[in-house]
């Protein structure tokens, strides 16, 4: 199967709920397909139907619904829309948790999927007086690849925009998974193989991301305090309208954020940030 023309969806909605339920709806279809053929979704549902799996997904899920309410009933809207199980729409959220980490550890001698993904997506960033841009290479499972979208969502509450974003979109997972923007950032992300998860941190936090207005506030929604994230990951981050650049790599296990600020005049190097007390 391949993609001929990559969709486009606008949607204008007054809840998280309503954002994911267009979402769901509108490539129901495809979702359908992902979950039903793809490998990596096999994976997850073993991981889940051994009890210890489900434990952990389950702890991700509290976790989730303690921190990020608005993001879960994304989520849900996601599930309902397109007529799928909740906790498989989920576990799509958390799959470089149950895939990079627990499937392993759960299961040494694993059957994981040929095609799975390890090293995930390459960027470069560059800052200059001449200008400023961030190439993103996304290498995710072949499974998506047929099945991508663009969302550009516009989320309004009592009257007022809340947030409003574009997004690159895989099926059944939430906005802002790879990369996307609003008016004051441009975020990707590369993933990352930690030593450590946390089932005890935040996950979803890319999707939060979309809603920030500076690097302050993604460094500050990274860290997670005070419980921490619950993945490491690598995120690559430009301010709109100033020259600030820069790739962030938070640990779970190490407490610690790295920030390498990409400076149109002079090279800087990384500055290591401890995040929880």
């Amino acid at each position: 199967m391949s993609l001929e023309f990559l969709p486009v969806l606008y949607i204008k909605a007054s809840s998280n709920y309503d954002v994911g339920n267009i979402i769901g709806r509108t490539f129901k279809g495809s979702i359908k397909e992902y979950l039903n053929f793809s490998d990596d979704v096999k994976m997850y549902r073993k991981f889940f139907n051994d009890q210890r799996g489900k434990a952990i997904v389950e702890q991700y899920l509290k976790t989730s619904e303690k921190y990020q309410p608005d993001i879960v009933s994304e989520i849900r809207g996601i599930a309902d829309g397109s007529g799928e199980s909740f906790m498989d729409v989920f576990m799509l959220q958390i799959a470089s948790e149950i895939q990079f980490y627990h499937y392993e550890d759960l299961f040494p001698n694993n059957d994981a999927p040929k095609n799975q993904v390890t090293k995930g997506c390459t960027d470069i960033l560059l800052n200059t007086a001449a200008g400023r841009a961030i190439g993103h290479n996304d290498d995710w499972s072949e499974d998506v690849a047929a099945r991508v979208a663009i969302v550009h969502v516009t989320l309004t509450k009592d009257g007022f925009e809340k947030e409003s974003f574009l997004s690159y979109l895989y099926p059944g997972y939430l906005p802002g998974f790879c990369f996307g923007m609003n008016k004051n950032l441009v975020v990707t992300l590369n993933s990352l193989k930690p030593a450590r998860a946390n089932p005890g941190g935040v996950p979803l936090l890319l999707r939060t991301l979309l809603g920030n207005s500076s690097i302050s506030d993604c460094r500050e929604r990274m860290a997670s305090l005070p419980v921490g994230c619950a993945f490491g990951m690598n995120v690559n981050i430009a301010e709109i309208g100033t020259d600030k650049m820069c790739s962030l790599e938070i640990y779970t296990h190490l407490n610690l954020l790295h920030v390498y600020r990409v400076n149109p005049h002079r090279h800087q190097p990384c500055v290591s940030l401890p995040f929880l007390n």
